[in-house]
């Protein structure tokens, strides 16, 4: 596992608490293409091995995705087989059809061919983009909590990977983006991007941009973050409650369901 003997030793620590706990490795995969920062896949019938893949560019974070990912995984094995539960999307699903004619009306400028393969290929995109914001954010938020609760020696790490998250959400609030976007899809996930960036830096203690503050979707942030401050059962238990709050205020029930994890391939 490339970088390791550099990482300082709680990360190695936290690295032999998941072999001990689950019996896997945790692998470490560097790509010079991936659609979020790092992605955490858990060892399974199909991966004797979990594996963190990160992008390049994010190399100098990896003691945090390290951290980051061990107390996930941690999460998962400190419950009985029977309460491992994961959230799973159906594959290949696109948008619902009020938010797929939307998209119809937005790229309608385009050729017959190219319009009609752009609207299923976009619709798939989106709804997956949001599932996985939805089914990610509220854990990625409460483990950063823990973290910075739990694991002070870790705390300079964090808060700079914090502070770059804030600032890689900017580009995603630009109401611009409504020319491609469903205006549902677009509020959906910037709400949730506000609400990941609000936490992200009241942890790092950095003031973040104004625009966060002011956007059109702050007031369903709002929301989500009140929902974060009711659930205070903690583990996978907590994750699952608050995840399943958020979907409701977002109008996302039925978007997805919870798995047994040993069930999953």
């Amino acid at each position: 596992m490339e970088n390791l003997p550099e990482s300082p030793p709680y990360c190695l620590e936290l690295l032999l608490r998941v072999y001990d706990a689950t019996g896997s490795l945790l692998v470490l995969r560097e790509h010079d293409v991936l659609e979020f920062d790092s992605e955490l896949q858990l060892a399974g019938k199909e991966r004797v091995d979990h594996w963190l893949a990160y992008r390049t560019e994010y190399r100098s974070h990896i003691d945090h995705f390290i951290v980051n990912a061990a107390y996930k995984i941690l999460r998962v094995w400190e419950l009985p087989p029977e309460e491992r539960y994961i959230a799973a999307r159906e594959m290949g699903k696109g948008l619902p059809i009020t938010e797929v004619q939307e998209l119809f009306h937005k790229l309608s400028s385009l050729p017959l061919e190219e319009w009609l393969q752009r609207v299923e290929g976009t619709s798939r995109f989106l709804y997956a983009s949001i599932v996985r914001q939805l089914t990610s954010f509220p854990v990625d938020i409460r483990v950063e909590r823990e973290i910075a609760q739990e694991l002070p020696e870790h705390r300079e790490k964090q808060v700079d990977y914090l502070k770059r998250q804030v600032h890689d959400f900017l580009p995603t609030l630009d109401e611009g983006l409504l020319r491609m976007i469903p205006e549902k899809v677009y509020r959906t996930s910037t709400a949730m991007n506000i609400a990941f960036a609000e936490t992200a830096a009241k942890i790092a203690g950095v003031e973040p941009a104004w625009v966060f503050r002011r956007h059109r979707s702050r007031e369903v942030a709002e929301r989500l973050l009140d929902q974060m401050e009711k659930v205070s059962e903690p583990g996978l238990h907590g994750d699952r409650e608050l995840t399943d709050a958020w979907a409701r205020e977002l109008g996302l029930e039925g978007w997805y369901e919870w798995v047994r994890y040993d069930e999953t391939p």
